[in-house]
């Protein structure tokens, strides 16, 4: 077979230039459906980490939703909430630090996260743990001291960190994924155009050289096997003709088989939704004599009962003399475009449908993009937004903060609170978070901002802020109140006090009187004990009760506290036993405190133990270093129903109202307290009604030995002759407590001087300097700390003793840093006073 000379080459040349193009053009497609994918695998996995964030965030606020229920009610089914929040809360956590490994900024806010949470947790079950052994107040302190809310605080912190971070790279992430599909989009078309144009050449000058058509062919045909996609060409009747490799695969036929066949049969073509079939681009190019190309959403039905998303052109092959000779058609597997393409439309799908305003400015300030929830925040249609800057919703005056594009295109996000206008007039607080977009160059091209109405948070906030300083100032006002109640209670107290210890102190007493006064001494060390647990209600209520440690012999403790309830035994026809056995029997504590546990629980014996009755007081070690105390009674026991209650505030053992010294309610309470913040335990036991009931303490030991203790020569009503004259100025305005306490310091040998002011006092001890000053606190024309001063400006070494109704720590505390070596809250305890006297008096200045 001839040809002209050039025809060869023109055919290599051809051939070489539409493989080229094609294998060009696939690799092209191919970078850019990876790196779509890529894209929008990345878009994905910062929707997974602001999931699993939120996820996390909901989790623990049920934990503690659940925990508040629990506290509230004590009702164990409001733990639900806490307890399927703490078990998927490390499932949660573990997602997170998965999904932020990549990120190390980011993944150390998720190991954060992780150590709030499980503080969190952990603070959670405290406070559930302490409810259960039934010591609600101990679980609302817990509560109150505000340490669970501020670690949440932290945890919402740490989640919104993981949150700004996240939604930058997301609009990034977004950015990058759309400019991809672009690119995608323009390489697929340019491909097809670009191949159609060059099979079309290669075809035209085939057809149009009369000589070398069999090697023309031959060459096409090889260059058509080598291309990467698929290609199949038929004759005038749509008979296949022509299979190359890649079409023998996605279509299932083999050449040879194929070869003669209908067009239709062998490429089967459907539409992708309506499962319609599609009329075959071999018979409209046939038909109209043009290139064709598939509608979208095609899907190819090969041989094997595959189905795969094609893209396609056909184009028809005409002879030298312009006559139609057949059809060709190039089509490619878009499979990974398509996943790219529905992907991206899922993506535009999430934006469009989240709930905050997503808004894109171009580098002018320009907005470029305005999707739903902005129509929704703002009341704006797109189309009347776009071109637009957001500055003009701002109103009258407001000054708009400044966003740095150039640390927005280093990577750093920013976000700052604005007001806005919307279109039906309303105000908003917004928060706005913005972040660049950059290009697949890593350039700035626009910034993305996200927008949320914050205007009711910042209302609650607020709300909350007053409501904090309400309570704050409705707590100190409730102190102010204590501290005047107790004042105002504790002042009738001491001339009573006083002057029922000066008359037990004589001898000449008619028969019965004794008695008489033990029990009205009694009385007023009764109401005073209730006044003093009101107070340590509050102390512990605020975290202030304080413990005041040193060494310690229980047993001489408690043979003290024994000896006190002596009277109150024998009042009541009661007999008692004690049996301080314990090896072991030293320990640091507070002594004050604990002669009130131990007072609290035999006085709460001899209330609930009938006449005839018995109570037992005993001591063991039942391990090493442990010290026990069963204070047992034969009196009327516990109900069952009340034993998980007894050390809860105002729960009493019998409620009726005519029980007679029944007091608050809060004495084991608060011995409760006062026993577990020295480390040890105290639990409650009984058979039943009518069979007793007994009250174990447990306390560590040591082997600490207190100091020997002085026995004092001079005690109440020793003569003056029994001392070396010490001279006394007691600063009291109310007359009788006055006058009940001259005498009774003057019985025991002191050389008294009375004032009812600061002004008398100032007077009286220019007339009469005295070696120890006792005031009150609050006076008619001043306090006993400016008494203090003033005197202290006459002699500067002057010792002084704070008498008076006030005992919250405050005024404890500002008696101390004012100079006074003592405070003593009324009624006052007479021995301790004239021991410190004494002391004061002695001490060299």
């Amino acid at each position: 077979m001839g040809s002209h000379p050039g025809l060869g080459l023109k055919i290599v040349v051809g051939a070489v230039l539409v493989a080229l193009a094609l294998i060009g053009l696939g690799w092209i497609h191919d970078v850019n459906a990876r790196r779509l994918l890529e894209a929008n695998r990345w878009v994905v996995h910062s929707y997974q980490v602001l999931g699993s964030t939120d996820d996390v965030l909901g989790m623990l606020r049920d934990a503690e939703t659940g925990q508040r229920g629990y506290l509230l009610t004590g009702n164990e089914s409001y733990l639900a909430p806490y307890d399927a929040a703490a078990r998927e809360a490390a499932s949660g956590l573990a997602s997170l630090a998965s999904l932020t490994a990549d990120n190390p900024p980011q993944h150390q806010r998720a190991e954060a996260l992780r150590r709030q949470a499980d503080a969190k947790l952990k603070e959670l079950a405290e406070t559930i743990r302490v409810r259960r052994e039934g010591d609600a107040a101990g679980a609302q302190a817990r509560v109150e001291t505000g340490v669970g809310r501020r670690m949440m605080e932290e945890i919402r912190k740490t989640a919104d960190g993981i949150h700004s971070e996240e939604e930058s790279l997301l609009a990034r992430r977004i950015a990058e994924a759309e400019l991809a599909a672009r690119v995608l989009r323009a390489a697929t078309l340019g491909a097809a155009a670009l191949v159609l144009a060059l099979l079309a050449a290669l075809v035209w000058v085939i057809r149009r050289d009369l000589v070398g058509r069999a090697q023309a062919e031959a060459r096409l045909r090889t260059t058509l096997h080598s291309i990467g996609d698929a290609v199949l060409a038929t004759d005038t009747a749509g008979r296949i003709t022509f299979l190359n490799p890649v079409a023998e695969e996605l279509t299932g036929w083999p050449s040879a088989e194929a070869h003669d066949r209908g067009a239709e049969e062998v490429f089967r073509i459907v539409n992708e939704s309506t499962r319609e079939k599609v009329e075959s681009p071999v018979s409209r190019v046939l038909r109209e004599g043009a290139v064709v190309g598939l509608a979208n959403h095609t899907i190819l039905l090969s041989r094997s009962g595959r189905e795969i998303p094609i893209a396609d052109s056909g184009a028809p092959i005409r002879d030298d003399r312009g006559r139609l000779a057949g059809v060709v058609l190039v089509f490619r597997d878009i499979t990974a475009q398509r996943a790219a393409e529905l992907a991206i439309r899922r993506l535009a799908d999430v934006v469009n449908s989240a709930g905050v305003a997503i808004v894109a400015e171009g580098m002018d300030g320009s907005i470029t993009d305005w999707n739903p929830g902005a129509e929704t925040l703002y009341g704006y249609r797109a189309e009347e937004m776009l071109g637009h800057r957001m500055h003009e919703l701002a109103p009258p005056g407001f000054l708009e903060p400044r966003v740095s594009a150039e640390e927005l295109a280093a990577g750093k996000t920013s976000e700052v609170d604005v007001r806005r206008v919307a279109k039906d007039g309303r105000t908003m607080d917004v928060a706005v978070h913005a972040s660049a977009i950059l290009d697949s160059t890593g350039r700035m091209i626009g910034v993305s901002r996200i927008q949320r109405d914050v205007t009711e948070r910042r209302r609650q906030q607020e709300e909350i802020r007053q409501a904090r300083r309400r309570a704050e100032e409705a707590n100190a006002t409730k102190d102010r109140f204590l501290a005047n109640l107790s004042h105002e209670l504790r002042t009738p107290l001491t001339p009573i006090v006083a002057s029922v210890h000066r008359l037990q102190h004589r001898t000449d007493l008619p028969a019965g009187v004794p008695d008489s006064l033990a029990m009205i001494r009694r009385n007023t060390e009764l109401e005073a004990r209730l006044i003093d647990d009101l107070l340590d209600l509050t102390r512990i209520a605020r975290g202030k009760l304080e413990l005041h440690r040193e060494a310690l012999d229980f047993h001489e403790l408690l043979a003290s506290v024994v000896q006190s309830s002596r009277s109150e035994l024998l009042a009541k026809g009661l007999s008692m036993e004690t049996h301080l056995d314990a090896p072991q029997h030293f320990g640091s504590a507070d002594g004050g405190r604990l002669q009130q546990v131990f007072w609290n629980l035999i006085r709460n014996a001899i209330k609930f133990t009938p006449a005839g009755g018995h109570v037992t007081v005993s001591s063991d070690n039942p391990e090493p270093g442990a010290f026990r105390v069963s204070i047992r009674d034969t009196g009327k026991g516990i109900p069952p129903e009340l034993l998980d209650r007894m050390f809860e505030p105002f729960v009493q053992g019998d409620s009726t109202a005519a029980r007679a010294g029944a007091g608050l309610g809060l004495g084991l309470s608060i011995a409760k307290t006062l026993v577990e913040q020295h480390g040890g335990t105290i639990a409650a036991k009984s058979d039943g009604q009518g069979r007793g009931a007994c009250f174990e303490v447990r306390l560590a030991t040591t082997a600490d030995r207190p100091a020997p203790r002085l026995s004092r020569a001079a005690g109440v009503g020793a003569t003056s002759g029994a001392r070396s004259p010490v001279s006394v100025l007691l600063v009291e305005d109310d007359a009788d407590t006055a006058e009940a306490m001259r005498t009774l310091l003057a019985e025991s040998g002191f050389d008294v001087h009375v004032a009812g002011g600061v002004k008398a006092a100032d007077e009286t001890f220019r007339l009469h300097p005295v070696d120890v000053l006792v005031s009150d606190v609050g006076l008619p024309d001043g306090s006993g700390l400016e008494v203090l001063r003033r005197l202290r400006a006459l002699r500067p070494d002057l010792p002084g003793i704070v008498l008076s109704g006030y005992g919250m720590e405050q005024d404890v505390a500002a008696s101390r840093a004012n100079g006074f070596a003592e405070h003593f809250i009324k009624p006052v305890n007479l021995d301790r006073l004239i021991a410190a006297i004494d002391r004061l008096a002695s001490t060299p200045a």
